[in-house]
């Protein structure tokens, strides 16, 4: 119990609060034979007016970029912010260090504190998934205007799913999901309905992801 009030009382200020957080207040009132009844709990969030904001810092190994949305200075804490690893032709993503790890891309992280992140990118001569199957994905033409073609030779079966991004790292839509047989693959998109500019094109099998920078027309 924290204050006596009169039956008058329009406004009351409780100045025991000494942390920010969520309270819940109940009243207790008493009827003319002095018989007590409560109020349902009444739930008060006291935030901080003035919320610290920390930055994330992301670092590049190898050649690529990272496609941070939101892309703001500093964040208040709380905020979640989805990284984005685009890998520059003729390298490969792989993984995340520091105050984020794992493979995940894209990878969303809550900030609650100053982050440094490295992306790391490997050189390759080839593109391979986890068991070494080769998976080489041709993307034509290069820039296209309406249609897409994904080209590749598949060496065993496996999950496709094709997702499209924009460049702030925000999900488009997903053009396909299913399974693929092993042998030769072609692919048909139909972007006619997408604006002319660049795009984040996710490839995604049973162990492996790639992101490729199309480009509209």
């Amino acid at each position: 119990e924290i204050a006596d009030l009169d039956a008058d009382t329009e406004q009351y200020t409780d100045n025991t609060i000494v942390e920010y957080g969520v309270y819940t207040y109940r009243l207790k009132a008493y009827n003319s034979e002095m018989e007590t009844c409560f109020t349902e709990g009444l739930e008060v969030e006291v935030a901080d007016p003035d919320p610290p904001r920390y930055q994330v810092t992301v670092e590049l190994e190898g050649s690529g970029r990272v496609v941070m949305n939101p892309d703001q200075e500093d964040y208040m804490t709380g905020t979640e912010v989805v990284l984005l690893a685009v890998a520059d032709e003729g390298w490969e993503f792989g993984g995340w260090s520091g105050d984020a790890t794992g493979t995940d891309n894209p990878l969303t992280l809550q900030v609650d504190a100053d982050k440094v992140i490295t992306a790391t990118f490997q050189k390759i001569s080839g593109i391979y998934d986890e068991q070494g199957k080769n998976f080489n994905v041709e993307l034509s033409p290069v820039p296209f205007t309406r249609e897409l073609i994904l080209t590749s030779n598949l060496e065993e079966a496996t999950e496709m799913g094709v997702t499209l991004y924009d460049l702030n790292g925000k999900k488009i839509k997903e053009l396909l999901n299913e399974d693929m047989p092993a042998g030769k693959m072609q692919i048909s998109i139909n972007g006619a309905d997408l604006g002319k500019g660049a795009y984040i094109l996710q490839i995604q099998t049973t162990g492996r992801i790639q992101n490729r920078l199309i480009m509209k027309q």
